[in-house]
């Protein structure tokens, strides 16, 4: 049981612990968002949020209170062949090649996404460019996605970051 503890708020009204605690936490939220406007090494740490960049699930299931749609600008590219990193561009999209806009969390398009057959397919390596931009900060990962006898995997292949 929650032992309640009432808190005097200029001495008008109670809060319960709950409460307190409640709002605590959106403050700290609202303070991550404003900091985040400013602050280059909290941009770069939620931007690598959604490229599941964390040292430990514990780091991740953290940051994930911060709210995440359209904070970002996010971009997938799959193909069944790698891609010059520099040619990933949004009005040239080569055949063969998926790319799609994402609110948040693109790497979430290969599990949860209405079109993941495209990716079960056997024996067949899918190569995954994820670029997601945030004021002048940019940050483009790899991944390479196949299939074997444990199910689908994906296997980080690099990071590069860069300013615009």
């Amino acid at each position: 049981m929650l032992n309640i503890i009432p808190i005097s708020v200029f001495g008008k009204k109670t809060l319960s612990n709950d409460t307190l605690l409640f709002y605590i936490l959106i403050g700290l939220m609202s303070a991550v968002m404003i900091l985040k406007v400013f602050v280059p090494g909290v941009q770069k740490k939620l931007i690598q949020h959604f490229h599941l960049h964390g040292q430990s699930f514990f780091e991740w299931s953290v940051w994930h209170f911060i709210p995440w749609m359209y904070n970002y600008e996010n971009e997938i590219w799959m193909s069944r062949d790698p891609l010059d990193v520099s040619s990933l561009s949004r009005d040239q999209i080569p055949q063969g090649v998926y790319h799609e806009q994402v609110n948040h969390f693109p790497l979430r398009t290969i599990t949860f996404g209405w079109h993941r057959y495209m990716f079960y397919s056997p024996n067949r390596l899918r190569y995954i460019y994820i670029r997601s931009r945030y004021q002048s900060m940019t940050l483009l990962s790899h991944y390479v996605l196949e299939k074997d006898q444990r199910g689908l995997m994906i296997r980080f292949q690099g990071t590069r970051e860069y300013h615009e």
